[in-house]
Parts: structure tokens; sequence; C-alpha cells
């Protein structure tokens, strides 16, 4: 039997989204893990300037794995590609033995230095970051600083872990070869919210009630930021050109769960068009989002840039349709075309428009395309995730070896 393989994890703060995979890689008996933190921020009550309001997670984001926060020179408050000044990472790396450092992001400086001291010491490091050519839009002479920094991280690398199609053309792009990229899929708790969108199902008419929406019309859902970059006020638009269409009833009703900069202007903008179907309802916390991907008929997205959206992940574990922009990285991997959800040209209203209608003018086949979503995300789930890094840990092992 191979013995465990040590492996610390580097990254800027406790994430929402990253807690249940370091949990399932925790009870992995090939991976022994050891979180090191560089900010608290999110482990407690925080302000988030774009859901404009104070959030603690209603889900346990530090249990299940072992972790610590390192030490900082002033506030560990919050993180950025400079802050916390943190210290002694290599040092409890070489007490401990660890074997491999795994990376989560090379952009903070933190991160960018650990790695090359790690393998400065003769420690095997992985990378991942879900960055994608649609991340950003860079000017030239950032795109040459880039190359440039790459050039050298491609030396210290052992391991691209890589969650997608485009991520996965991102770093090859930026000159990484084939052997040095591992694919392990973006995942969410598929088990957890699909049975918790099953369970929310004997509630679905009590909380449609208590919106006030018919049954007789699907329901379309956009979760996130109301902020610029993720343009729901695109899908506000689309939504209200279909209404205002010749020869259309609009036979849907809009959701909008989330907050943000633009959810005055766009609350404005659909009492001016008249729709009464239109509904904003603010933030919802992690345990509250799948009564209302139970609800919906359809998940739309329409960010102008995306790294991947695992709303959509969300949404498919409830068996429901999607629509992504061309800018949302997981469409690559999780949409196709007629068979569980559409794409369009981000920032193309009108196009988006035409998708909404196609999607809501015959709810059987929307039903179908909801049960394709499903059988399409299982694969995306966190015992895959596990599975495939703990594959290629062994990978490097066997290399070390011969």
């Amino acid at each position: 039997m191979m013995e465990m393989i040590k492996v610390a994890y580097l990254v800027s703060h406790p994430i929402q989204y990253q807690a249940p995979v370091l949990a399932t890689l925790a009870k992995n008996p090939l991976i022994d893990l050891h979180v090191y933190f560089c900010s608290e921020m999110g482990s407690t009550s925080f302000y988030d300037p774009e859901f404009k309001q104070e959030i603690s997670w209603d889900i346990p984001i530090l249990e299940g794995y072992s972790y610590e926060f390192l030490p900082a020179v002033g506030s560990t408050a919050k993180a950025s590609a400079w802050l916390p000044l943190n210290y002694g990472l290599i040092r409890r790396l070489k007490k401990n033995g660890t074997q491999v450092l795994w990376v989560h992001g090379y952009a903070r400086a933190f991160n960018f230095v650990s790695i090359f001291l790690a393998k400065l010491f003769g420690i095997k490091v992985i990378l991942r970051d879900d960055a994608t050519e649609l991340s950003r839009e860079r000017s030239s002479l950032k795109q040459f600083f880039k190359s440039s920094v790459f050039f050298f991280l491609q030396k210290a690398i052992d391991r691209v872990i890589t969650v997608g199609t485009l991520n996965t053309t991102y770093f090859k792009n930026l000159g990484f070869p084939e052997e040095k990229l591992t694919t392990v899929p973006y995942a969410v708790d598929t088990d957890y919210f699909e049975k918790a969108a099953n369970s929310a199902t004997k509630n679905r008419e009590e909380l449609r009630n208590s919106l006030g929406l018919s049954s007789d019309k699907p329901v379309i859902l956009y979760v996130g930021k109301l902020i610029d970059i993720k343009a729901p006020h695109h899908l506000l638009e689309s939504f209200i050109s279909l209404s205002e269409k010749e020869n259309t009833k609009l036979e849907a009703n809009l959701l909008f769960v989330g907050d943000g900069p633009l959810r005055e202007s766009m609350e404005a903008r659909a009492e001016q068009a008249g729709l009464g179907n239109v509904k904003f309802l603010g933030f919802k916390n992690q345990t509250e989002l799948p009564r209302y991907y139970d609800l919906c008929d359809l998940l739309v997205l329409p960010s102008m840039h995306e790294t991947w959206g695992l709303v959509v992940n969300e949404a498919m574990c409830a068996g429901k349709a999607v629509i992504v922009s061309d800018n949302v990285g997981c469409g690559r991997d999780l949409v196709r075309a007629n068979e569980n959800g559409y794409t369009f040209p981000a920032g193309d209203i009108g196009a988006l428009c035409t998708k909404l209608e196609l999607a809501i003018e015959d709810r059987a086949k929307l039903s179908e395309m909801g049960e394709k979503s499903r059988e399409m995300v299982a694969s995306f789930s966190l015992e895959t995730t596990s599975n495939l890094f703990a594959e290629m840990l062994q990978q490097l092992e066997r290399k070390e070896s011969q």
C-alpha cells in the first residue's frame, strides 16, 4: 500500500467554495493535507463591498481538514496582491516533512516567493489558478511581463492543476508543456446540492406563493453579485425586450438572487417597464440557495468575464437548464447547445433575448434539458476531484523515483 503524501496547501484566505473540496481531499487515504491561510478574511463575518453588506457564511468553512493561519506583520483581516506580509511558511514545511506545496494563484507576492523557496528546499510545487484568456483584457506590456514571469515559473512548478478546457488552453499558451498539466474539474458538492434541492421541492409552492409567482409560468434565475462584470442588467434588458416583442406573450418570471451596486437602477428599470414578474430577492446564503435552484426552470449567467461560474454547477445539480455567455469559463465544459442549455456572445442583449425565448417556449423541453444537466454535472464531483488529485500526486512520486 502506498504511503500518504504530505501536501501543504497555500491559499489567501478561507473560501466557502473550497471548504468541501478540502474536507474531501483530507479524507483521501493517500493524502496527508494541511492548509495554510494567509488571511482570516472569510472565516468570520466580513463586509463585502460588492454585495454591499456584512457576510457571514452559514456553512462550516474551517471543518474537516487540518489548517493554520500563517503569522504576519500587521493585520491579517484582508488579503490582496501584497498583503498580508506573511512569514514562516518554509520553516513549517521543512519541520512537517512536506513533500508537495500546492499553491492557489501565482499573482500574490507571498505565493510567488513561496514557490521558488519551496523548490529551493527540494519540495515539489503544484500551481492552481483558474484564469483564462477571457478573464481580463491585458495590454501588450502586461502580456510581455506575464510571459517573462511564466518563463521562470515553468522551471519551478512541477505540475499545474487546470479546472477546465479554457484554463488548460490558457496555460498551454503560456508555454507549459502538456505533461505538466493535469485537469481536475471545478466541482461543487454535487450530492449536497442535489439532495438539498430535492428536499426543497416539498416547499416549492409555498416559496412560489410567497413571491407571488404563477405556477404555470417558468422561472428564470440569476444568482450572483449585481455588478457590471457579471452583467445582470443585460439579462434584465433581454427580458424586457422579450416582453415588448410583437406577437409574443411573455410567459415567465425573472428572479435576481444577489445584491450589489446595480440593484437600485435595475429595480427602477423593471418598474419603468411595468414588469411585476421581475423580483429582486437580495443576498441569499449558501444553505438558502438550493430552494431557488429547485424553484427555477432556467439559470442564466450573462457575465462579461467569468473564469468559471460555480453557480452553473449548482443549478445543474438541481436538474436545471442553463444559459451562459461565451465569456463564462464553464460554458465550454458544461453547456451543450440544445442539450442542456445555450451560449450567446457576451454583451449581445439581442442574442440573449433569442436564447431566452427559445428556452422558455417549450417547458417540456426545458425540463428535459434540466435532466441532461444533472447527468452531465455528475462527473464534476468532489469524489472525482479527490481521485484525480491523488492520482496526480502518485504520478509525481513515481516520476521522482525513476
